[in-house]
């Protein structure tokens, strides 16, 4: 039973099965792991964009996946947004003129600080963004250079959004992409089991978090 059974249909599974020939993508070599808008403006109800109920838990599998992570000298790199004071900078959305996120940040500058659970070791690579994928329009190819990974472990916030985003991109790039169910979160329950049904189909490997522990553990340090 996966996550999103319930909302696929018989139908769509016809369709997807016409082409795939295989179930897995599968590992590489050489890992690394990004962490994705885990700030307090996506994980804490202060925010517009914030959302506890789900944030919360993936602030937590996250941390046990990073203490693996790290165990294994994996490199960790965190990804988050970046300052945008003008309309340029914000973009066209949905909400306006003004994403709602930006909106709320007066006075409140620990918005778009990684959450205390997850802050940032010395030396961790910090890339910010100002669009939904982690690639566009930064730095992170030339980080992703310095580490030469062929496996990319994604982990944050939120899944129908910057999670797919960083995702495709990551797959257009060539990666393989790795994305542990529970270390991933989204507002929506729909929008959450429905991307990582659509992710898993096309995109990368959407697994158990104790399988990618598991994984790690059997690496050598």
């Amino acid at each position: 039973m996966r996550i999103w059974d319930e909302y696929v249909t018989e139908e769509d599974k016809q369709a997807y099965a016409k082409y795939r020939s295989q179930d897995e993508v599968g590992w590489g070599e050489r890992l690394a792991v990004l962490v994705v808008d885990l700030t307090y403006a996506f994980v804490d109800d202060r925010f517009s964009t914030g959302w506890n109920k789900t944030g919360k838990p993936c602030v937590e599998n996250t941390a046990s996946l990073l203490a693996a992570a790290r165990e294994k000298r994996v490199p960790v790199i965190y990804v988050k947004g970046a300052q945008r004071p003008t309309k340029p900078q914000l973009g066209v959305w949905k909400s306006g003129d003004i994403h709602p996120k930006e909106a709320n940040l007066e006075g409140l500058p620990e918005a778009r600080d990684v959450v205390a659970e997850l802050r940032p070791l010395p030396g961790d690579p910090v890339v910010e963004k100002s669009r939904p994928s982690a690639f566009f329009g930064t730095i992170l190819p030339s980080v992703l250079n310095y580490y030469s990974p062929d496996t990319l472990i994604i982990a944050g916030m939120s899944t129908g959004g910057c999670i797919r985003a960083t995702v495709v991109d990551a797959f257009s790039y060539n990666y393989r992409v790795i994305i542990p169910e529970q270390c991933v979160a989204d507002r929506s329950p729909t929008s959450h089991k429905t991307n990582l049904w659509d992710i898993h189909m096309k995109y990368g490997d959407v697994v158990d978090m104790k399988d990618v522990k598991r994984y790690l553990a059997a690496l050598s340090s």
